[in-house]
Order: structure tokens, then C-alpha cells, then sequence
């Protein structure tokens, strides 16, 4: 049900994309700051109906707001979907 996110790191201790993974499967992204990371993802939990337009913009300090969405979401059909 909990998704995960993980940024691994590469054999020569690179930063490497970054990985969420749950029971529905595993979905990579490319390396990026963490700042874009969950830019990203926010934008993506706001086109999925997940968090409102009006949601403060995630930043290097507070992107809780973020996890805690993709933490009880699917990604399924292009899209996040509520897991409950």
C-alpha cells in the first residue's frame, strides 16, 4: 500500500535518479536536485486531483506535504491515485 522514495546512489557513490516504489510497482526519475524532485512530483500529485492548485510549493526544507501524498498513492494509468 505505502509508496517509498528513494534516491540511489550509483557504484562510484554518484548521486544517482531518484526511485518510488510500492506494492503497485516501482516508477524511476532521472537525477535531479532534490528541490526539482519533488517540484515534480507535486506537480504531477496536483494533475492527479491528489493536492489542491493552491498548495505551498515544496523547497529543500518543506516537501513533507509531498511525501505524506505519495506515501498513501499509487501510480497507475499514468497518474497518482489515492490508496484510500
Amino acid at each position: 500500500m505505502a509508496s517509498l522514495i528513494l534516491r540511489p546512489t550509483t557504484i562510484k557513490h554518484e548521486k544517482g535518479g531518484w526511485l518510488v516504489h510500492g506494492s503497485w510497482g516501482k516508477r524511476t526519475y532521472p537525477p535531479m536536485s532534490k528541490v526539482e524532485f519533488y517540484r515534480r512530483l507535486h506537480r504531477e500529485l496536483i494533475d492527479s486531483g491528489i493536492l489542491p492548485l493552491d498548495s505551498p510549493a515544496p523547497s529543500n526544507q518543506y516537501h513533507q506535504h509531498v511525501t505524506m501524498a505519495v506515501m498513501h498513492c499509487s501510480w497507475t494509468d499514468g497518474r497518482w491515485i489515492s490508496d484510500g
